[in-house]
């Protein structure tokens, strides 16, 4: 969904598309790691928040530059692309959301995996 994102955020001059096709790969990743936290350490799982965290914050700078930039320089996003992509990002999100369920309340690494995708499917209804 990452790169389905992302090439459409790219052709439709989107910034919105770009951020949410980060967002998607952040949230891969922080699944990733929310699997390879259970049943480790504390310690294992702070380490695994922290980097989840940085990378979020990092991604989220990337996406101010790029608002930032498309400020200055214009962009013309086109509109119809932009609410075809969302509409099947909620799709997907949905779907996740519900083969999360079990695990919403788990382990708190589990449960962010499912906060992170009720957010996203909370800001695919906004758009």
């Amino acid at each position: 969904m990452a790169a389905v994102e992302g090439t459409a955020g790219w052709l439709a001059d989107s910034a919105g598309l770009l951020a949410d096709a980060l967002d998607v790969l952040s949230d891969a990743m922080a699944y990733a790691l929310a699997i390879a936290a259970t049943g480790r350490t504390a310690t294992f799982k702070r380490g695994a928040a922290r980097l989840s965290g940085s990378v979020l914050l990092l991604l989220g700078l990337g996406v101010l530059i790029e608002a930032g930039r498309r400020a200055v320089y214009g962009s013309e996003p086109v509109s119809a692309i932009m609410l075809a992509i969302v509409t099947l990002a909620l799709v997907v999100n949905v779907t996740v959301l519900r083969l999360l369920g079990p695990f919403r309340t788990g382990e708190a690494q589990l449960r962010a995996t499912w906060i992170f995708t009720h957010a996203d499917v909370v800001a695919n209804l906004g758009c």
